[in-house]
């Protein structure tokens, strides 16, 4: 294929820019281009030009050249790839990476496995067959921040979306159909994020939700929620671009807003300015969403040389800080009603000085109809049947890998114990029943059980039994009179965070001199001083991200700050040191043994070490609160709160003592409502050297009438006792209504029908309707559900499936689908001025366990 002159100057130019990061490999690189015909050598050029630090240490040219094979083949074999224009074949067919996964020869693999179903389809077709695959090969199931790579999800059918998304990427980049996943860092509505996908299909960007196919594009059960997103954006790993809008970029990653496509949005600008009114260049502007109770940078941008920064962005509540030489200036913004808001650097601060609570009103973008599609009942009948046998086919794959499991002649005593872990491994579970089968007694297969033990569930689906050997032979000599738990979760165990296991003790242990070896094992501090004088730590040419593993990191000579403690834990481990990354504040800490009385981990980083001060916080009314769920502390540092990783239930009984080092806090307090708002309590402080402080946090409170929404729902159906089709628009009428989908026997359900019962009078005299919708009549003989039908007979029930409806309905009042029961209130659209008649209005929905429940239906029906 010809390329224009533009991308040939542009990679000659970045590839020159970049071979001083080649290090090591950059002779290897340049000999394995000279062998490369044209194309190839211009592709695998540009696949280096802008490639992260971590990913040319990582990974070895040939593993690039297939990516490169791949895309040539496609190019010349499939009807859509020749249309494609060069940037987008570039970006998103050729390139290897999508997100922080582990990259692997994978694209034939994908292509072998799906093309065939495509043959006579068009581009649109194609996109839609292939989700059906990945419908047929994986389902969302919540699992660690780690994103598994694309045949990691192959092999265990599941993901989280990032993971899926990833997943259904590749499988379309495979096939020649140019992809990219979109995300949104963190949803303004609710505390949770997403992501997504996007195709270039007949000359456009379309989206899809992955592996949830639908029988149209641009179609999902998240558009309402993009269309209250405040930022959604795509990742491009190269700077060769055309008509994109570009939020940030640095020398390995673009990042690029999509927003427009999903929801009303307006650029909001930032001037940043001195007492003198001249503008203060390269000040850092960070937006940030509160979710999960912490304010979270969603996009980071850089003040020019106006002083100004730009970003289109929704329309809702955010937090703008910026940041100038550590000192910083914070202000909430509506950016609805605001298109600028001017800071004057001279006003930041080291510390906020204000004592006591601070309230905020964060406010989402407001609910937008939904879309509707042009979709027959006899399409969506074909859609759902496929749907099934999507979950059919993923389950008979997954069954017979059971079988298999099942069929294994296990170990002797603990027998139980390893079917479980295999069954965890999933499509893995040969490489860890090899690595079981190594033993060669019973003590060594204990071992070998407590070392899979200190894994993640996530490291059983994709470690390979050569590397999990290499960890447990490196033992010998250790000293093995630390505790168990500190041995094998500290010493033993090759995960340290979130990267890649590799085999690096043995390579460490050969690395290093003895005298250093034993200078390090002396006072484990000198291995963070080695580190910090012998590598060099990579800002700008990485994705913060990627972690370049420990051995390379020791050869190529650079890393992030996350690779370089990394490293530190590895050498540790690897010469018999147990040692860690903190997770509630990222230092690094070893092990310290000097009797029963005196052990314990010590952190080395001198900014973490003088952790000596008390901080006891009170819960002052009560209402429980959960770390991550309503409430975080942070410490400032550099002008920016880092959230610490605490327990969730850290403040058990409203009280909890917490030990901090001295510095400048904030504690945040969300209550966050059904329509999607929050109240804030904020608080900031200064704990002191050895000083014990008292704080009071509180939720809160909210009226009824604050927690009351219109959503407009689309109009569905369930049947009587005669089986025929009742519409819930003819049910509902102009009164209002409480729906509850009943999962009878289960203890949440059973929460709410007893709360029901105490207040039995109320519920008969309500002044509205009452509806149970059962998926069948046998659900009647439940005692409790017959309890309530006797105390209150005014209730009615129809019946439904609990598929379509309870997912939709769920998803449209922005709740989990997955949690039963689920409870609507709900009223005849011809109530509302804003929503158009025939269709029934959402007023409030909850959905599982919710103490109290029974109380507020009660006060928002009288509302």
């Amino acid at each position: 294929m010809e390329y224009t002159d533009e991308v040939n100057q542009y990679v000659n130019h970045r590839f020159i820019e970049a071979l001083d990061l080649f290090g090591y490999k950059k002779k290897d690189i340049i000999y394995k281009l000279s062998l490369c015909k044209e194309e190839e050598r211009f592709l695998i050029e540009y696949l280096y030009s802008k490639m992260p630090l971590s990913d040319i240490s990582n990974y070895d040219f040939e593993l690039f050249y297939k990516y490169v094979e791949h895309a040539i083949f496609l190019r010349g074999n499939t009807p859509w790839a020749v249309k494609i224009p060069e940037d987008i074949f570039l970006n998103y067919v050729l390139h290897y990476r999508i997100n922080n996964e582990d990259i692997e020869d994978c694209r034939k693999t994908f292509y072998d496995m799906i093309y065939h179903r495509l043959e006579n389809k068009n581009m649109y077709e194609a996109v839609l067959e292939v989700n059906y695959w990945c419908a047929e090969n994986a389902t969302y199931k919540s699992t660690d921040e780690r994103t598994a790579s694309p045949l990691t999800v192959l092999k265990c059918s599941y993901g989280r979306c990032g993971e899926e998304s990833t997943f259904t990427v590749t499988a379309l980049r495979s096939v020649g159909i140019p992809a990219r996943q979109i995300y949104t860092p963190r949803w303004a509505h609710c505390d949770d994020n997403h992501a997504w996908v996007e195709v270039w299909c007949d000359g456009r960007w379309r989206y899809l939700g992955a592996c949830e196919p639908e029988p149209v594009l641009d179609k999902g059960w998240f558009t309402s929620a993009a269309a209250r997103a405040m930022v959604i954006h795509s990742r491009a790993f190269s700077d060769y671009y055309k008509n994109e809008d570009i939020i940030s970029k640095n020398n390995a990653v673009t990042t690029i807003n999509n927003i427009s496509k999903y929801a009303d949005s307006k650029v909001f600008y930032v001037k940043v300015l001195n007492s003198k009114n001249m503008p203060v260049e390269k000040a850092i502007v960070r937006f940030e969403i509160l979710n999960y109770s912490e304010l979270v940078p969603v996009a980071i941008l850089y003040t020019d040389e106006k002083g100004l920064a730009h970003i289109n962005i929704g329309l809702g509540t955010i937090a703008i800080n910026v940041v100038k030489s550590g000192r910083f200036i914070c202000k909430m913004v509506d950016t609805k009603v605001s298109t600028e808001i001017i800071f004057n650097i001279d006003d930041a601060v080291d510390y906020e000085e204000k004592i006591g609570v601070e309230q905020i009103h964060i406010v989402p973008p407001v609910d937008k109809r939904p879309l509707t599609y042009n979709i027959t009942e006899e399409e969506k009948d074909k859609a759902k049947k496929r749907f099934e046998y999507c979950n059919r086919a993923r389950e008979e794959k997954n069954n017979k890998i059971v079988d298999a499991i099942d069929k294994i002649e296990y170990l002797g005593k603990y027998d139980c114990q390893i079917r479980n872990i295999l069954l965890t491994a999933m499509g893995n579970y040969t490489e860890i029943l090899q690595f079981l089968n190594c033993n060669h007694n019973d003590e060594d297969l204990k071992k070998r059980i407590d070392l899979l033990m200190c894994l993640s569930k996530k490291d059983y689906v994709d470690s390979r039994c050569s590397i999990l050997n290499s960890h447990i032979n490196s033992i010998d000599g250790f000293d093995k009179n630390y505790p168990k738990e500190i041995y094998f979760n500290y010493v033993l165990c090759p995960r340290i965070y979130k990267e890649k296991i590799t085999d690096f003790k043995q390579f460490i242990i050969n690395y290093f001199a003895s005298n250093l070896k034993d200078g390090f094992i002396k006072n484990p501090t000198n291995v963070w001083n080695y580190i910090k004088g012998n590598i060099t730590e990579i800002l700008y040419h990485d994705y913060e991200e990627l972690y370049t593993t420990p051995a390379e990191v020791l050869k190529i000579g650079r890393g992030g700050i996350i690779a370089k403690k990394i490293l530190f834990v590895a050498i540790c481990r690897s010469i018999g040191i147990p040692a860690r990354i903190n997770s509630s504040d990222l230092s690094i800490e070893y092990y310290k043994y000097c009797n029963e009385n005196h052990r314990g981990f010590i952190k080395v980083d001198d900014k973490y070490s003088s952790v000596n001060s008390q901080v006891i916080i009170n819960n002052i009314n009560k209402i429980e609160l959960k770390y991550y769920q309503n409430w975080t502390i942070a410490l400032l540092e550099n002008g920016v709160y880092r959230t610490f990783v605490l327990s969730k239930n850290i403040l058990p009984g409203n009280k909890a003592n917490i030990s901090l080092a001295f510095g400048h806090y904030r504690i945040l307090t969300s209550n966050r409502l059904p329509n999607g708002s929050i109240f804030v309590n904020k608080y900031t402080f200064e704990v002191k050297n050895k000083e014990t402080k008292s704080i009071n946090i509180s939720l809160r409170d909210s009226k009824i009438s604050d927690m009351l929404e219109n959503y407009e729902l689309e109009d569905f159906n369930l049947r009587d006792n005669n089986r025929n089709i009742i519409h819930a628009s003819d049910l509902i009428k102009d009164e209002k209504s409480i729906i509850i989908w009943i999962e009878e026997g289960k203890e949440p359900t059973e929460h709410i029908l007893n709360e029901i019962i105490e207040r039995q009078q109320d519920f008969k005299n309500i002044n509205g309707q009452i509806i149970f919708v059962l998926r069948d009549s046998s659900a009647k003989q439940n005692k409790t559900l017959q309890r309530v039908y006797e105390l209150i007979p005014i209730i009615k029930t129809y019946f439904d499936d609990f598929s379509e409806n309870v997912n939709t309905i769920a998803r449209r009042m922005y709740l989990e689908p997955d949690k039963l029961p689920l409870v609507l209130v709900s009223n005849n659209c011809n109530n509302s001025k804003d929503i158009n008649n025939n269709c029934i209005n959402g007023i409030y929905a909850c959905s599982g366990y919710n103490v109290g429940i029974g109380d507020l239906l009660i006060k928002i029906i009288k509302e």
